[in-house]
């Protein structure tokens, strides 16, 4: 088996792949060779080909497995540092093909990602690149650890945790809620995925369900600004961000934002924020531009170009953001007219009153003041109420006074 894994290296490790034994990763060919002699279920190399980006090969026994490995791993992976793991079944470098003849079956590929994705300078790339390595290797080695030990990779079956995270994912993109977490259920007793990926999946049911509190009051128990984090955690933060500082979707699109308030609940996620963003889709970009923006984060637009439309994005940057720009609706007077004679409503009424304008008492009074007996005694009977029909008699009696 040795000979075998030597022959398989020597080929990979050769052409156009950077990484060579006179390179500056040439200790990544030792922690190949001790991947691949371990002899698990899932092993994995890094590869770096010439024109590309470093790319983690993840290796799996059948094809099966690599199904669901790539589930686990696209739940694992910090995303803010490489692409979605993809199956490969076709060499794309000449390199590859000593993997194929080895794991015909395929094998699935991880990438950093590039630098013009990242848009940072060569220097701060090759520094990227270094710490997107190491990010990455880590959630590798902690995913496969966990999964080469469960009973799922040594016997799959029908509840596999790499099929219950795809039926999750697939029920998220639909947004059907129930699904989501009747598979969370399912997924969150198993021992065979981490408390974070588990997090990341309940971040995800708390953002369908709107729970805005909820998702803020998690990320603080969890400390997610001290660890990595996912996009699908993120995208959870920001909308819990951007909607507990405006009222609906509707006043997000008119920019009616409470500012100040967005900002200061920003600040204690600052060290998520200032993170370079990772998106599929528009509207989660919009959510991070509306915190960019209120955070004044450097070259946001330029970030943010071609993933927004020009014309909001134009129109978001000159909102001001030192005001609370949210509209205020004014309350309507109390409508009697929908109310019955009981309890319930006697007691409303007469808590509705206590902040009413004062053309309202009178009619409030009177309203009061012609319920039943009986509802009437059973209401004074309770001492805060009867305290609220004293104080309602009173405002009453001096309004009326002031035109009599």
């Amino acid at each position: 088996m040795t000979g075998c894994i030597n022959s398989i290296l020597k080929i990979f490790y050769h052409g156009e792949n950077r990484i060579t034994p006179g390179s500056i990763w040439n200790s990544k060919i030792e922690e190949a060779r001790a991947n691949l002699q371990n002899l698990k279920k899932i092993q994995y190399v890094l590869g770096y080909p010439q024109g590309a980006e470093p790319t983690f090969y993840v290796l799996c026994e059948s094809e099966e497995i690599m199904e669901h490995t790539k589930d686990w791993l696209n739940c694992a992976l910090p995303r803010f540092y490489c692409k979605y793991a993809r199956p490969c079944k076709e060499a794309e470098f000449e390199f590859e093909t000593s993997l194929l003849e080895r794991w015909p079956h395929g094998f699935l590929k991880i990438t950093i990602w590039s630098q013009q994705r990242t848009e940072f300078d060569t220097d701060k790339y090759k520094k990227f690149i270094r710490y997107a390595v190491s990010e990455c290797q880590t959630a590798l080695d902690e995913m496969i650890l966990r999964s080469n030990d469960s009973p799922n990779i040594r016997k799959m079956s029908d509840k596999s945790i790499g099929i219950l995270i795809k039926a999750f994912m697939v029920a998220y993109r639909e947004d059907d809620l129930e699904r989501m977490v009747r598979h969370y259920d399912e997924i969150v007793i198993r021992d065979d995925i981490e408390r974070r990926n588990k997090d990341t999946l309940k971040f995800m049911c708390l953002e369908k369900e709107q729970n805005w509190k909820a998702i803020i009051r998690l990320a603080h128990e969890r400390n997610v600004s001290a660890q990595v984090v996912s996009s699908a955690v993120m995208v959870a933060i920001l909308n819990a961000l951007v909607f507990t500082s405006c009222k609906n979707g509707e006043a997000l699109h008119a920019f009616e934002i409470d500012w100040p308030k967005l900002n200061e609940s920003a600040q204690e996620f600052y060290p998520v924020l200032v993170k370079s963003p990772v998106f599929e889709i528009e509207s989660e970009w919009r959510l991070w531009a509306i915190i960019a923006h209120v955070m004044n984060i450097e070259s946001m637009g330029e970030i943010a170009f071609g993933h927004i439309e020009q014309a909001w994005l134009d129109k978001l940057m000159g909102q001001d953001t030192s005001i609370n720009a949210e509209k205020l609706v004014l309350d309507d007077r109390l409508d009697l007219s929908k109310f019955n004679y009981d309890e319930s409503s006697i007691a409303h009424v007469l808590n509705y009153a206590q902040t009413c304008h004062e053309s309202e008492v009178i009619d409030l009074y009177e309203w009061v003041e012609g319920a039943p007996l009986k509802i009437k005694m059973c209401i004074k009977s309770q001492p805060s109420f009867y305290r609220f029909w004293q104080q309602l008699e009173v405002s009453a009696t001096n309004y009326f006074q002031k035109f009599h």
